[in-house]
């Protein structure tokens, strides 16, 4: 039975130091040590090497020099061998396919290798075939000189025959038939391809081309150069579209709205386009060069006059062909009479009005759209609004409503409490919906809600009088218009300041119980002396902000300093 090896605890520059100290029972330093699959996870030393394999019945060569590449992962102590692609080697190399899979490799007596059986110069044996290590990469030789291990001398490949053939058999080809080959030669391509060679090895490389010009595309405008629009009544417009990264060409229709014609998508699918589709034989096909505003393409029998070209294109064709932007040709639009508009029908009261629109705007009713960003930003916010009705009769005076606005999809319902003896059952008074404002034709908006404010409601007037304290919050937070205190100082400076010597006097007058602070009613009072007229809204915002311990009282001398700024001189009063 072959035991595993065991597994090191490797790791790169300091870490790796330490761990073969403490192979070699020197005490290791106080501190946490990773796992294995930690420290070393992705570390591989890589050398490079060859071995020579023998060649039979073969005049030019007894042996060939076969190069590999030698991977030892660190985390687990295997080994993978590789072997590079030669092309016209006729041997499966490169790519997936490794020359010897990753695995740990024994070499004798229960034993694997290890990192210190690689070193330049040195001989491995993998199974009966013997490597000659030649060489490693930069970060290979740091880590053993690091751990202490010797690294060697590089060396040279050997000599190989193969290799001298074939750069002599590839001197004399170029001497005697120059630089050609079976991409630029048109004797050879003829020859490989009667032979059956795949197409994609004779022609041209395009992989550069693609890498270079990946995404980009050339666009022109074009239109149909033999329709007559005085004869048929219109002009057909294209756009082109010329791909270099495969030097592909796309045809698109421009369609008008009601023109009649059939929606087709395309007037060309993405291919080469050939300058002359009648010609037999190997065909030439249009390039970027070929288009100049002015001429003309043809496409399968059809000529478009390329008229415009965008900015790109412009800058494209002046860098690599000199083709300076010439005046556009102007593109006759057809003169068409606009459709009639249909008006909308009116509002049957029956469900949602957007849910009535559907069978308006479809022929086949769709579900509206709901806004789930809107939604999911302010589901369970509502405004809450304590309301009485404005009427002319007597019974409804002291009917009192709950008016609720729904943040999360603008919504509003109106709730009646019960009241004994008032001669109303109370409860839900009008289910919840999109009520429009009939002052703008367009549903209420949350800023339009505010205490003071007058609502209609199926032909009933609502007067808002108080709010509770989420939805005050909401507002001054939000910087509603009626809740903007930064707002409703800026209206009361230009006022006060203008009166300044008479605001002591005034506030001495409507503070009767010499407080130094003014309820709701006597700050109104106030206002009304100056002629200025606030919300009953814009009057809770300064009472709720000059009222921090919400007794119901602003004390006039920090009003005023807000107001009117500390060039107003004051003192205590009395």
């Amino acid at each position: 039975m072959i035991r595993r090896p065991p597994r090191s605890t490797l790791s790169s520059s300091s870490a790796a130091s330490d761990v073969y100290k403490r192979q070699r029972h020197v005490a290791p330093p106080a501190q946490a040590i990773l796992p294995t699959y930690v420290a070393l996870d992705r570390m591989v030393l890589r050398f490079f090497g060859y071995f020579k394999e023998a060649v039979h019945e073969s005049r030019l060569e007894n042996f060939r020099v076969r190069k590999v590449t030698l991977l030892y992962y660190l985390e687990d102590n295997t080994i993978q061998v590789n072997e590079p692609e030669q092309r016209n080697s006729g041997i499966m190399q490169g790519g997936k396919l490794a020359f010897l899979r990753r695995h740990a490799i024994p070499k004798g007596g229960g034993e694997f290798f290890s990192v210190a059986d690689f070193s330049l110069g040195s001989d491995v044996t993998f199974y009966g075939r013997t490597f000659r290590v030649v060489d490693c990469d930069e970060f290979t030789a740091t880590f053993l000189q690091q751990n202490g291990f010797e690294i060697g001398t590089p060396e040279e490949y050997p000599y190989n025959p193969f290799d001298v053939h074939y750069t002599a058999t590839k001197e004399r080809e170029k001497m005697t038939r120059g630089a050609s080959s079976v991409k630029t030669d048109e004797l050879i391509h003829w020859t490989e391809a009667m032979l059956g060679r795949p197409t994609n090895l004779i022609q041209e490389d395009k992989l550069s081309q693609f890498l270079e010009y990946d995404r980009k595309v050339l666009r022109w405008f074009a239109r149909d150069e033999e329709l007559n629009p005085k004869l048929y009544g219109m002009v057909l417009h294209y756009t082109i579209h010329y791909y270099l990264s495969d030097d592909t060409i796309e045809v698109v229709e421009k369609r008008a709205p009601n023109s009649g014609r059939d929606p087709w998508s395309r007037l060309l699918a993405r291919q080469k386009l050939p300058i002359d589709y009648t010609k037999p034989g190997r065909r030439e096909f249009y390039s970027a060069a070929d288009f100049k505003i002015g001429d003309c393409i043809n496409v399968y029998g059809r000529r478009l006059l390329l008229c415009d070209c965008d900015e790109f294109t412009t800058a494209f064709m002046e860098f690599n062909f000199g083709l300076k932007k010439t005046d556009p040709i102007r593109i006759e639009m057809n003169d068409g009479v606009d459709p009639p508009k249909s008006q909308l029908p009116h509002y049957s009261g029956f469900g949602s009005e957007e849910d009535s629109l559907g069978s308006f705007y479809h022929l086949v009713p769709k579900k509206p759209k709901e806004n789930w960003a809107k939604f999911l930003q302010n589901d369970k916010k509502n405004l809450r609004f304590l309301a009485m009705l404005e009427t002319g009769h007597p019974e409804d005076g002291n009917r009192l409503f709950i008016v609720t606005y729904e943040l999360s999809n603008d919504a509003i319902n109106v709730y009646e409490p019960p009241q004994r003896n008032s001669g109303n059952m109370g409860g839900k008074w009008m289910e919840r919906t999109h009520v429009k404002n009939p002052a703008t034709g367009e549903n209420y908006r949350p800023h339009e809600l505010y205490v003071g404010a007058t609502m209609e409601f199926r032909k009933h007037k609502f007067k808002l009088l108080e709010a509770d304290e989420f939805t005050l919050r909401y507002m001054e937070r939000n910087k509603y218009p009626n809740s903007d205190l930064t707002l409703i100082i800026s209206k009361l400076k230009d006022k006060f300041r203008q009166q300044s010597g008479m605001i002591r006097k005034t506030f001495k007058a409507i503070d009767k119980d010499n407080s130094a602070g003014l309820d709701a009613k006597e700050f109104r009072a106030v206002l009304e002396r100056f002629n200025f007229d606030l919300t009953d809204q814009e009057v809770i915002s300064v009472m709720r902000t000059f009222d921090p311990d919400a007794d119901g009282t602003v004390r006039y001398d920090e009003f005023v300093d807000a107001v009117i700024g500390p060039d107003y001189y004051h003192t205590p009063a009395n």
